[in-house]
């Protein structure tokens, strides 16, 4: 779904993004993760075009990025970022249905896709639809960047950051409900973060960079029980193994030994 392969960005002379290669499958969330000054946010920026690589290539769906207008290349991808990026004079149904809009969507359609995308992050349409987002804390913010991103059912989004300016109590919240909308929708994510706790409860494979370069990839288990080097076994601490339990739901558990046959179950 996605492609970059021995990207650079150099600014000045300094490589941003230096030499960096992986694939993004269809359907899967890749993290990036990293300490700050990593060059995850201009990675993820070089992928919608809203910054040009110096070299390499990059592929989105099979096509060369720079054969597609960047406006058009974005228009199909779902973008999030720390502070929302919301339209402050429109009000939150216009803020959703902002790209449906300029894809020329009949009206009937867009409104009927806001009220939907409002039920998909769990915000009353009755109650939010109308509100300025001045008027919203930042997780309903956040909720409502996240439902404006999905509004034109794009197969890719790109989050940066996205919770990282709300509160932990709310920002464990909205990981878990990002969590359950993909599983239902299964879009095809890039996600940066620096928090490794967040890295290891959504994604399913992790992306380490440090000072422009992929240190590894992998899934969470993986990278945990098998880094590469002292950098990445270092990132995660001693209680890198415990970390990995945030990732299991005890529900599913449940259903797992339920399908195996429990050794409750009688005839």
């Amino acid at each position: 779904m996605i492609r970059l392969e021995h990207v650079t960005k150099e600014y000045d002379g300094f490589r941003a993004c230096d030499d960096v290669t992986f694939t993004v499958q269809k359907g899967e969330i890749l993290v990036i993760l990293g300490p700050s000054g990593c060059g995850k946010s201009t990675t993820l920026r070089l992928i919608n075009r809203m910054v040009e690589r110096t070299s390499g290539t990059i592929e989105v769906k099979g096509r060369n990025v720079d054969t597609i207008k960047g406006e058009e290349l974005r228009r199909g991808i779902g973008y999030v970022i720390q502070n929302t990026g919301l339209f402050p004079h429109m009000r939150v149904d216009r803020n959703i249905a902002t790209v449906p809009s300029i894809l020329g969507w009949e009206q009937k359609r867009t409104d009927d896709r806001v009220r939907e995308m409002l039920d998909l992050v769990g915000l009353d349409y009755d109650r939010y639809s109308k509100k300025y987002p001045r008027e919203l804390s930042g997780g309903e913010a956040q909720r409502v960047g996240v439902a404006r991103a999905l509004a034109s059912d794009p197969d890719i989004v790109l989050m940066d950051e996205p919770f990282g300016a709300v509160d932990p109590i709310n920002r464990l919240r909205l990981q878990k409900e990002f969590s359950q909308i993909q599983r239902k929708l299964h879009k095809t994510v890039v996600f940066v973060t620096h928090d490794v706790e967040e890295a290891m409860l959504l994604g399913d494979r992790i992306c380490i960079m440090r000072q422009g370069k992929v240190v590894q990839i992998g899934t969470p288990e993986e990278i945990v029980l098998k880094p590469c080097d002292d950098f990445v076994e270092s990132f995660f601490g001693a209680e890198g193994a415990l970390k990995l339990l945030s990732r299991y739901r005890a529900a599913d558990y449940a259903e797992d030994v339920h399908s195996e046959g429990s050794p409750l179950e009688t005839d």
